[in-house]
């Protein structure tokens, strides 16, 4: 598969939401409560890019097939520009094709060129091929949290951090 990675456009906007509900647990209750808001944050963060906390898509053929993002994890003045959150999604049918390879290499690569100093993310504990892509990529464990869902169920979500300073 030839695909290429590039800065992602509003108009990638229905791509990337359908990707991301693609992700284990996408079918809560909060998600289907949320859908509206998820779609208004969606656009702000790809309208809003910064220099530093960017939105990239990986796409083949035109379709996006997944995405990367690096966004501010606090306003604090003292933390502005010292760490961001990195998610990454590739689509059901692009996995096992280096895609989610290129975005993590790029967006890795982007945040030490920007100065920022960590990368933190958060995997659901039941992502085994995200959780290997983190530590293969030199991530660290923090720990781990129960998060509420909205359904009574506290799935286990794993802080990692990297040092990209």
């Amino acid at each position: 598969m030839t695909f290429e990675v590039r800065p992602a456009r509003l108009s990638d906007l229905d791509a990337i939401l359908s990707i991301w509900h693609e992700r284990p647990g996408a079918d809560s209750d909060l998600d289907r409560r949320d859908l509206v808001a998820h779609r208004v944050d969606f656009k702000d963060r790809i309208s809003g890019q910064e220099e530093t906390f960017r939105f990239w898509v990986a796409t083949s053929d035109g379709a996006c097939i997944g995405w990367s993002s690096l966004q501010r994890m606090r306003s604090s003045p003292s933390l502005k520009g010292t760490m961001a959150e990195w998610s990454i999604y590739v689509s059901v049918m692009s996995r096992g094709q280096s895609v989610g390879s290129r975005l993590a290499t790029a967006t890795i690569d982007h945040a030490r060129e920007s100065g920022l100093e960590w990368v933190l993310g958060f995997v659901a504990g039941t992502n085994g091929p995200c959780i290997g892509m983190f530590e293969q990529y030199g991530f660290k464990r923090l720990g781990t949290f129960p998060v509420p869902t909205g359904n009574g169920r506290r799935p286990e979500v794993i802080l990692f951090a990297l040092d990209v300073s």
